[in-house]
């Protein structure tokens, strides 16, 4: 099955879950892992991360605020975290491939949040004097490294432990349950808020690295994947992406739904508070709505999505569709009408993130998972840089006008793939097409 590589897992009989599965046997039967507590467990570890994420996501902002009064600052914070993908991913995504024994990395990258969390505190008794901000960049350039190095290294479990008949079923029932946990993540990351000082709430951050390390070392199954690459042949950055341009296009369909995502983020709180005066509670409302929409659209993939993926246009067509609505947004004033499109913004989503999953997974060869992760992560990270310094650099560009502009860029965006996939795909129909007509032929002459 690998042609390039050499895997093999090593299971451990572990309770709670009495784990006990036999080594990954090289055949082109073997898929993947049918080992439901293995997907269990993996369930449970992306249902505790995004909790945590969504606590750092509300401390992280309100901190920034905090700190320096002024609402950019909070921009200022999550550039860090992009300037942090875009030079690290890379590097880290190589690194990772490259290492042989992977659950080490997990262990890593959960011990790095725990530092994470206590980072505050440890750079305020070394470092008396440090500004504040100071600290709060620090922990968001250690969250950043720390989520890369685990973004790269749980694709080689995930993609070993699901078979690829499943994939899309269980990747949108992670995406369900990740996102329910981040929703009550962040609503407890904004009561924490209020009653614990922003060093102190941090604590909660490395208490929750503590306990997924923790969890991950007693329960994850070793994996050890040894790659026989030449380090000649050991290509790393965007630059894969000229020997699989398939992978690219998935990637970058994956950036664009994140930069739908983006572009809600940094411009809706200040069309809704400033250009339609509404209160927080409708703010929270519409927020509300397109979180709905995304559980909802996962659950029905977990329920009845088909195995085959088909063509990558239907991703590409439902971005199209999203960035309509995205245009429409600053264009309504009704709180329904608002509610709705955000609802079905989290639905288009949710559905091109499964998707695009679910073929990263199933195309990217195993022993350049980290890298094209690192790839991934890189575009992601060049999109959400653009959106969050847009409203610095158009100061005379009001927000409506940017809501136009973002989205019409993604329209763009999502057409010109359209047209760079067309030929690949039809010369593949093509020789589909010309592989049968001998047997076809043979038919016809008996």
């Amino acid at each position: 099955m690998y042609t390039r590589g050499n895997l093999r897992l090593h299971f451990l009989r572990i309770r709670p879950f009495s784990l006990h599965l036999s080594p990954l046997h090289q055949n082109h039967s073997s898929e993947g892992i049918a080992a439901p507590s293995v997907f269990f467990l993996l369930l449970c570890l992306a249902a505790a991360n995004f909790f945590r994420i969504g606590c750092q996501l509300v401390l992280t902002a309100w901190s920034a605020v905090q700190i320096t009064g002024r609402p950019e600052s909070v921009g200022h914070v999550l550039l860090v975290s992009s300037a942090t993908n875009l030079t690290l991913s890379p590097l880290i995504g190589a690194f990772v491939d490259r290492c042989t024994r992977k659950k080490p990395l997990v262990l890593a990258g959960h011990f790095g949040i725990a530092v994470c969390g206590a980072t505050p505190h440890m750079l305020a008794l070394a470092l008396p004097h440090a500004a504040p901000f100071f600290s709060l960049v620090i922990t968001a350039f250690l969250s950043s490294v720390s989520g890369i190095v685990l973004a790269c290294t749980m694709d080689y479990f995930v993609k070993q432990a699901i078979a690829a008949a499943s994939r899309t079923r269980k990747l949108a029932l992670i995406n369900t349950v990740s996102q329910s946990t981040l929703i009550v993540g962040t609503a407890f990351g904004g009561y924490l808020v209020s009653y614990a000082s922003w060093r102190d709430a941090f604590l909660l951050i490395g208490g929750c690295g503590l306990v997924l390390a923790s969890f991950s070392g007693c329960l994850l199954p070793s994996l050890i994947f040894e790659a026989r690459e030449r380090r000649s042949s050991h290509h790393v950055g965007p630059a894969l992406y000229w020997k699989h341009p398939r992978l690219f296009v998935i990637a970058s369909c994956s950036a664009l739904a994140f930069a739908v995502g983006q572009v809600t983020n940094t411009l809706l709180p200040a069309f809704v508070s400033l250009d339609l005066k509404f209160s927080g509670t409708r703010y929270s409302l519409i927020e509300a709505a397109w979180s709905i929409g995304a559980l909802s659209a996962s659950a029905v993939l977990a329920k009845v999505a088909k195995d085959r993926s088909g063509p990558i246009h239907r991703e590409l067509l439902v971005i199209l569709v999203i960035s309509g609505l995205l245009c429409l947004v600053p264009r309504l004033s009704a709180l329904t009408a608002l509610l709705a499109i955000h609802l079905a913004l989290g639905v288009g989503f949710a559905v091109v993130r499964v998707r695009a999953e679910v073929r990263f997974l199933t195309e990217c060869p195993t022993h350049l998972l980290a890298r094209f992760r690192a790839n991934s992560v890189f575009l992601s990270s060049a999109v959400s840089a653009i959106v969050f310094i847009s409203p610095s650099v158009s100061h005379d560009v009001g927000v409506p006008a940017l809501y136009s502009l973002l989205s019409a860029a993604i329209a763009v965006s999502a057409t010109m793939l359209i047209r760079f996939t067309r030929p690949r795909q039809a010369q593949r129909s093509t020789r589909q097409s010309v592989a049968k007509l001998p047997s076809e032929t043979m038919t016809s002459d008996e």
